[in-house]
């Protein structure tokens, strides 16, 4: 693996990293926001579920994009929309309804960044390197869910919910 090649890695993976960052921070805010809207149980389950719902959905549409468009093209676009659906939750979303649809549409965009950037990691090393390459933007991608949740939680300490999502939304966006 060349020196070239190792330095895009990391790069991609960092920033994968930290574009993952609001990722789950819904989740670690949910108690307080649940208070925060008068939401059920149900309700508050339905929100955090609505991210991996347009994950699912948006996999049958996205995923076979990248045979007919250049999935940097997608992943850019698609880390766009993360980006701006998680900027977009703590500033917009105020009750079960608005919530469940910006979660949904960063699900949309979460499908569109990883199975695009992993064929384009994948697509970027010899076959003897490409396990190693994945597995580092897979590790980066849960990593920064679990970074989501530890650092909103921690933020939370000093910030209200909705500051400590902006922040971590903030900081995603400057990875795009």
């Amino acid at each position: 693996m060349s020196l070239k090649n190792i330095v895009w890695l990391v790069l991609m993976a960092t920033c994968k990293f930290v574009i993952m960052l609001p990722g789950t921070s819904y989740v670690a805010a949910a108690p307080v926001i649940r208070n925060e809207w008068g939401l059920n149980n149900t309700q508050v389950g339905l929100v955090a579920s609505a991210l991996f719902f347009g994950y699912a959905f948006a996999a049958l549409l996205v995923i076979p994009m990248t045979d007919r468009f250049r999935p940097s093209l997608i992943f850019i676009g698609s880390t766009m929309l993360y980006v701006a659906a998680n900027l977009l939750f703590p500033l917009l979303a105020r009750d079960f309804g608005t919530g469940l649809i910006l979660r949904a549409l960063a699900g949309v965009g979460m499908v569109g960044m990883y199975m695009p950037g992993l064929r384009i990691v994948s697509e970027r090393f010899s076959e003897s390197r490409r396990g190693l390459a994945v597995g580092l933007w897979v590790t980066a991608t849960y990593l920064g869910y679990s970074g989501s949740l530890g650092i909103t939680g921690g933020l939370m300490v000093w910030l209200a919910w909705v500051d400590a999502y902006t922040l971590l939304a903030l900081i995603s966006a400057f990875a795009i």
